[in-house]
């Protein structure tokens, strides 16, 4: 499975940098061509952001069968985060690069599920974080993501699905929602009690 999430993952990145490259030169001003790009980078980050989703479920799965701490499962768990943390810091770079004018452009229907995903697969690599300082990490970038998916649904209802299913978690008490560890909790800023990030 794993084999087969690299190879998918390096066609996937050779695909995208040939994509770059055409779409760099052809120059077109074309409003169509513009809303096409865009479509097109938005899946590229969707569909990179469900297979590391994919690949750390596997491994989570594999780990909690066998009951051991396999050193090569443990590593290659530990590269898959590393590389869910490189392509969910692109996919927010890619929301923030996004102007009002760009914005208002039409999305397809799968645009909302797309958006929405980047918060909760923070979220999801947050909670399971093995350390604080991991946990940090991604609690930081939770915060940047909610507060840019909200400054973004104010602009365009596309991203308003994105914005409330992340801040209803936090809205119901992220602590009566989620089991959470202490130094999740700790990362998260959050009492026991359960205060609002």
């Amino acid at each position: 499975m794993l084999a087969s999430a690299r190879l998918l993952m390096e066609e996937l990145a050779e695909w995208h940098e040939t994509y770059k490259t055409h779409s760099q030169q052809a120059h077109i001003d074309d409003d169509s061509f513009v809303t096409c790009l865009l479509q097109v980078e938005l899946g590229h980050h969707y569909v990179r952001l469900n297979v590391f989703r994919a690949i750390l479920r596997r491994l989570s799965f594999t780990q909690d069968t066998n009951g051991t701490h396999d050193p090569s499962l443990l590593e290659a768990e530990r590269s898959a985060r590393l590389g869910a943390h490189a392509c969910s810091t692109s996919f927010l770079a890619y929301i923030r690069s996004l102007s009002q004018n760009v914005v208002q452009t039409f999305w397809p229907y799968w645009a909302q599920p797309a958006f929405s995903s980047l918060s909760h697969v923070i979220l999801l690599m947050a909670i399971t974080s093995p350390s604080y300082e991991e946990a940090l990490k991604w609690a930081q970038d939770l915060k940047r993501a909610r507060k840019e998916l909200k400054l973004k649904a104010s602009m365009h209802s596309v991203f308003l699905l994105a914005s409330i299913r992340i801040d209803s978690i936090f809205w119901k008490d992220i602590t009566k929602v989620l089991h959470l560890k202490p130094h999740v909790m700790q990362a998260l800023d959050l009492e026991p009690e359960g205060l609002q990030p």
